[in-house]
């Protein structure tokens, strides 16, 4: 690395060199593996509500036609996020970034609505972990049946809550899978992506061979309520409230915005072009995914009993079917391996709050944040941070370790070994710099990795974080109305509003400020498209909480 006098890998008396190793700070993520870690947060537990989705929505035309709707603005949004945070610090094909959720809400709205995109974001995690507790506990009933068999005389549903058995199963599971939620960072389970997908594949097939038997099998022909399958479709809602049913969990399904920048932070030359193809990959395959088991899934309404599905298709088939009997064991073990992909982020986003709000930073901007990553000098006294430019930079808002990707390079080997922080680099590199002692203390004042690297606290606020949720969970009976609750507040929050609203902060109005050069027509339609976005989805926003809280709280 050079200094400013041109001396090159030489640390002069009166230098900091902030150095990490060339894997650690160099981008390691490929196209494949970016995709993979998306649809491994995007895809889900929650694609087993989309066939009642489409039922109450018309699987036929309106479904499909709100699907494709919503799938087109999650990655336009997308896209408003990932350019709004190349506005705030340009990307180095190089080095992997540093930007995050919460510093480009700060960037667009102010310091303070910095706090407020942890919160949502922590709120996002938390409740996705209750979702899938709930989840995981109707994975396992045929099991939990099977070892504790359920009284005769109680029918599941006399008590309106979950039982206790299934419950002491599912939180048996917690228990086994807690260790994993207190790691470091994610680097020991970055191969659960694919697993994730082909789990999840595996289930949509055999939802959708039981969903054809269904509809075609003549041994099903006594139980099918329409004798053709055409009379089954539905193509428009019975009513408007069935559309705000829906609605939320079609968002919910393409929600993976917080964990779009770490992703971006990794690829390896992010250049618009590549950027471009991984966000309309992703974006369209899981969007065809979902289109597949959401009419499949609807379809095998015909054969059940109440001629609906239930908001977990898996509740409508037989718990003794060897095939689907598979598919639970297969997403059973992807949802318990997505746990600390949920608790981890909720975790770090908490203690980086707390860091924030014990030291509070001095509102750095782009340039101070990129000059923490050259070569920083100290002067004589040991007092102050200057960059290479001259600008005194506040050592508080070194904040690069704070805004680790979810899925995080291995770290350093020394640090493994002895236990030390990646923070001690930030140490006088000569005996020759005066006021040694002062420069020590300051940069312990510091503290911007306090909080993240105590032991205690980390393991601590990851369990009451998990069992918290793993509590609440216990008291849900169906994962569709967690579904409702976060689809139709949270998720627009952070999946539209914000992305877009983040957008025509930092990137439109700034265009919009140079008149020197015109904007092309499709850069119109783009800024547009994000303003339509953010003046349509806050009045739905509202409507679909509405009717959320009503179903969930005084529905009869």
């Amino acid at each position: 690395m050079s200094t400013e006098n041109g001396d090159a890998d030489e640390a002069t008396p009166s230098s900091v060199v902030v150095r990490e190793e060339e894997g650690a700070e160099s981008r390691q993520g490929t196209i494949t593996s970016a995709r993979f870690n998306l649809l491994s947060t995007m895809v889900g537990g929650g694609s087993l509500s989309l066939p009642l989705a489409f039922h109450q929505s018309g699987n036929a035309f309106m479904g499909p036609l709100l699907l494709i709707l919503v799938g087109l603005c999650s990655e336009l949004s997308i896209r408003s996020l990932l350019a709004a945070a190349n506005a705030r610090s340009p990307p180095e094909h190089s080095r992997k970034g540093t930007a995050s959720f919460e510093s480009v809400t700060s960037d667009a709205f102010g310091p303070k609505a910095r706090y407020v995109s942890m919160g949502l974001v922590a709120l996002i995690c938390f409740f996705a972990t209750v979702g899938y507790a709930v989840l995981l506990r109707d994975l396992l009933e045929p099991i939990t049946d099977a070892l504790i068999p359920p009284s005769p005389d109680v029918s599941p549903d006399d008590t309106g809550k979950p039982k206790l058995a299934h419950n002491l199963t599912m939180l048996l599971v917690v228990l086994l899978v807690t260790p994993l939620t207190t790691l470091n960072n994610l680097t020991a389970l970055e191969k659960v992506g694919a697993a994730s997908m082909l789990s999840v594949l595996t289930l949509g097939a055999c939802v959708a061979y039981r969903s054809a038997q269904c509809n075609f099998g003549a041994a099903n022909a006594d139980i099918r309520h329409s004798a053709s399958w055409e009379d089954y479709m539905t193509f428009v809602p019975t009513s408007f409230g069935q559309v705000l049913d829906a609605f939320p969990i079609f968002i919910s399904c393409f929600m993976c915005h917080y964990n779009v920048i770490p992703v971006h932070n990794e690829l390896r030359n992010p250049t618009p072009a590549r950027v471009s193809y991984l966000v309309r990959s992703t974006t369209w395959a899981a969007m065809s995914f979902y289109l597949f088991i959401g009419f499949a899934g609807s379809m095998y309404g015909n054969c059940t009993p109440s001629g609906t599905v239930q908001g977990n298709v898996l509740l409508d088939f037989d718990e003794d079917d060897p095939l689907l009997g598979v598919g639970r064991l297969c997403l059973a073990f992807t949802v318990t391996l997505a746990f600390p992909m949920l608790v981890i982020p909720a975790r770090d986003t908490f203690l980086r709050a707390l860091s924030f709000l014990r030291h509070p930073p001095t509102t750095p901007s782009s340039n101070q944040t990129q000059a923490t990553l050259d070569t920083i000098h100290v002067d004589s006294h040991g007092s102050q941070f200057r960059s290479q430019s001259g600008q005194v930079v506040d050592p508080r808002n070194i904040d690069k370790d704070l805004f680790e990707p979810l899925l995080s390079p291995e770290e350093k080997q020394q640090d493994e070994e002895t236990g030390t922080d990646s923070t001690e680099s930030l140490v006088p590199v000569s005996d020759e710099v005066d006021g040694g002692d002062e420069m020590v203390n300051v940069i312990q004042m510091a503290g911007v990795e306090e909080a993240i690297s105590s032991r205690t606290l980390r393991i601590g606020s990851a369990i009451v974080i998990f069992w918290s949720g793993a509590a609440v969970a216990c008291s849900v009976k169906s994962i569709d109305v967690v579904w409702d609750l976060l689809g139709s507040s949270l998720s627009i929050i952070v999946g539209w509003l914000i992305p877009c609203g983040s957008y025509i902060a930092l990137v439109s109005r700034r265009e919009g400020l140079d008149d020197t050069t015109p904007l092309p027509l499709s850069q119109k339609l783009y800024n547009m498209t994000a303003w339509a976005i953010v003046i349509s989805f806050t009045p739905l926003m509202i409507l679909c909480t509405g009717n959320a809280v009503y179903n969930t709280f005084f529905a009869p």
